[in-house]
């Protein structure tokens, strides 16, 4: 894909306040970026690069690029190749990105000057309206209107799925543009292979709201969803913290925390992954032994792994124990 079709729907996205249109253009887009995949004329990463610089963003934190005294009238500015309408550039996306990523690794001595000549020779290579692309890129604005949820919007579009589905590949990915290529190139199932994993980082969520009681029980469920009333007999009510005592007391209890394996012991509760504490030996050390708790409580903080590991992993502890 051509960084001539990145711009030119960029500007185009500029020239329009309608969120219908800003959607169509940008989902006409991937669609475009899709089939050159398909044809082999465009490699499959470019889509998410599409994705990224319509979102206004680069790939790479930082570029180390100096845009101070760089400008569309700097003096160090090569004028822009004759005919410098969108449709004359030659660079890809994923050229651009490659100088980017070069430019982001550049390091040491000189490494300022080797940067500034990288980022001169890719600008000799643009018209008119791919600087203005990549200017409002590397400064963090691109002044086209478009939001993340725009963009999101769009992917969702182009890919045939609902909105809500792209929502929540994205919340549990954290990224917008992995989520859009997987999704145009392998199918709405692609969408399914997202979810919260351990140590990923995910996007911030709000949660949505609902004008009764009973329209917002009517979207999480019934309330007392527990045919079995685990919870009312383990439980004196739902939460992600929960508390077992050892027969045997501190021997039995280090035992167990001992035998875990995913589940990992710690000194204090609290955080993404599962969590084992004993309390008598840590927390409440410092308190007077006759008011500490019973030397083989245990107590455990669920985390974000799945339900079936740490099933196994606390049953397969309980028969060590045992």
């Amino acid at each position: 894909m051509l960084l001539a079709d990145v711009a030119r729907t960029s500007k185009q996205l500029s020239g329009t306040s309608s969120r219908l249109a800003k959607v169509s253009l940008i989902a006409d887009l991937l669609r475009q970026g899709v089939m050159q995949v398909v044809d082999g004329t465009s490699t499959a990463d470019e889509v998410g690069l599409a994705t990224c610089y319509l979102s206004g963003s680069l790939r790479q934190r930082r570029t180390g690029i100096e845009l101070s005294s760089w400008s569309e009238s700097s003096s160090e500015f090569p004028p822009a190749p004759d005919g410098s309408v969108v449709d004359a550039g030659h660079v890809t996306v994923s050229e651009f990105d490659a100088v980017m990523q070069q430019a982001s690794e550049l390091a040491g001595a000189g490494s300022s000057r080797v940067r500034a000549d990288l980022f001169l020779g890719l600008v000799k290579r643009l018209n008119a309206q791919e600087r203005l692309l990549v200017l409002g890129l590397l400064r963090g604005g691109l002044r086209q209107g478009v939001l993340e949820s725009v963009v999101m919007t769009a992917v969702a579009e182009a890919g045939g799925v609902a909105l809500e589905d792209v929502r929540r590949a994205v919340a549990a990915r954290g990224d917008l543009p992995v989520v859009a290529q997987s999704l145009l190139l392998d199918g709405p199932a692609a969408l399914n292979l997202f979810h919260l994993t351990v140590g990923q980082g995910v996007s911030p969520m709000l949660a949505s709201s609902a004008k009764s009681v009973a329209e917002a029980l009517t979207k999480s469920g019934p309330p007392g969803c527990d045919p079995d009333n685990i919870v009312g007999r383990q439980m004196a009510g739902p939460g992600s913290v929960m508390a077992l005592e050892m027969v045997g007391g501190y021997p039995a209890a280090a035992a167990m925390a001992n035998a875990c394996k995913l589940v990992t012991h710690a000194v204090s509760l609290g955080g993404t992954e599962t969590l084992i504490e004993h309390p008598a030996s840590l927390t409440h050390r410092p308190v007077a032994a006759e008011a500490r708790p019973n030397p083989g409580l245990l107590r455990i903080s669920v985390g974000l792994e799945a339900v079936e590991d740490l099933c196994t992993d606390l049953d397969q502890a309980l028969r060590l124990r045992l």
